[in-house]
């Protein structure tokens, strides 16, 4: 109520000068200024509500025109907000909803893209934050719907980044990075890999392990299937051009591929990855949190058995973690190594302690944990204890997204 009455206040005054009170859609709480003009951000809600009451609206929802948003994977990108808007998604971009009646879509007046600033230092950074994304917003609020085709699109703006070119502005080619997609068969252990862009109908080409990637290496045109240590370079190619970043991914196979796994504390459901085998899958995440390969606990340490299924020797365990500081991930504390014959009776073989330190981005990390061999072992369990207490004085999120047993 307090918020209403000082907005209302706020709007009378400027009335009287003739301006017009824009406000982000909070201004919807309380009740809103009678010629207010909302900025819907926190989705389309707010807008459709607020055309509902008869206001003009300015629809710039973060799922779509957030441009200090990651546009590609942060392996490849300069540091970002922690979240996730590529071309594609700026593209399917409608300020009008079809929910809508007449009388509200009359309200809309158009959309809006934000780049805030806090890591973008530069006006070449700047660029690469807006280009390409900002013609393809151009094109969505400026075309009839109809005539919006997003694989007609595709091969305009590519033309379009040859003009960027000669205009020296500094767009992203993050649009030509190779998306791979893996899966796990958990029988045979073999890893199937799609590669793809975000552009359709793009040329990739591929070579594995020490081959060099060239304009003569082989066009991808069916998944890859590997079961041994594989790397993979792969890009988009245009007259014998790499287009955009170069994919370098190593597949590791190790002794606990699609074994079964035990956990003492659940992980939490929120960050579940694939599930109960997602330790074990040789598949592993990126910078970016929410990409579906990293697990999570908060308020418990991570305690996991893995049975091997086979006697075996062991001398090893790595342990894959992301540290985010920025949305409260951190690298654990503590970190150790127990082995079993029988899964009954465990021996400490290895143990890790790590201090704290302060991490402005978001890092990936492979804590290794080596000791002397251990013969005729089936049972390994890792315990990886978080960080007690944040900087902040909160709980700290712990995410793994692989423990390798060699």
């Amino acid at each position: 109520e307090l918020q209403s009455y000082f907005m209302k206040r706020i709007e009378k005054f400027l009335n009287e000068n003739n301006r017009t009170l824009i406000g982000w859609d909070e201004i919807l709480e309380g009740g809103l200024p009678e010629e207010a003009t909302v900025m819907s951000w926190r989705g389309f809600k707010g807008g459709w509500e607020a055309s509902a009451a008869g206001h003009d609206v300015i629809m710039t929802p973060t799922s779509h025109l957030y441009f200090d948003y990651y546009q590609g994977s942060p392996d490849h990108e300069p540091v970002a907000f922690n979240a996730f808007t590529p071309l594609e998604r700026v593209y399917e971009f409608r300020p009008v909803l079809d929910s809508m009646s007449v009388e509200q879509k009359k309200h809309v007046l158009g959309g809006q893209a934000n780049l805030w600033a806090e890591y973008v230092p530069t006006e070449e950074h700047s660029e690469y934050m807006l280009f390409p994304r900002l013609a393809a917003l151009a094109e969505v609020v400026w075309s009839p719907e109809e005539q919006l085709d997003w694989e007609d699109f595709s091969v305009r703006i590519r033309r379009m980044m040859e003009r960027f070119e000669v205009m020296g502005i500094n767009y992203a080619k993050s649009a030509y990075a190779i998306q791979p997609e893996s899966d796990i068969d958990l029988e045979t252990g073999e890893i199937t890999i799609k590669l793809k862009s975000e552009f359709p109908n793009t040329e990739i080409r591929y070579a594995l392990n020490e081959e060099e990637l060239t304009a003569e290496s082989s066009v991808y045109e069916s998944e890859i299937k590997v079961d041994t240590d594989t790397k993979i370079k792969a890009a988009v190619f245009s007259n014998s051009k790499v287009m955009g970043p170069v994919m370098d991914k190593t597949f590791q196979f190790h002794k606990a591929v699609a074994k079964p796994v035990t956990y003492k504390y659940p992980f939490n459901k929120s960050y579940a990855s694939t599930g109960e085998t997602a330790l074990v899958n040789v598949l592993k995440g990126s910078k970016y949190f929410k990409d579906g390969r990293w697990q999570g606990w908060i308020g418990n340490p991570a305690i996991v058995t893995i049975d091997l299924e086979e006697t075996t020797t062991v001398n090893e365990v790595v342990v894959g973690s992301l540290e985010e500081q920025g949305t409260g991930i951190y690298f654990p504390q503590h970190l150790k190594v127990e082995v079993s014959k029988d899964g009954k009776t465990f021996e400490e073989v290895a143990s890790l302690e790590r201090d704290y330190q302060t991490n402005p981005g978001a890092k990936i990390e492979n804590f290794e944990l080596k000791f002397e061999t251990q013969e005729n072992i089936q049972f390994v369990r890792v315990s990886i204890e978080p960080l007690a207490k944040t900087p902040n004085g909160g709980g700290a999120w712990l995410f793994l997204d692989e423990i390798q047993v060699k």
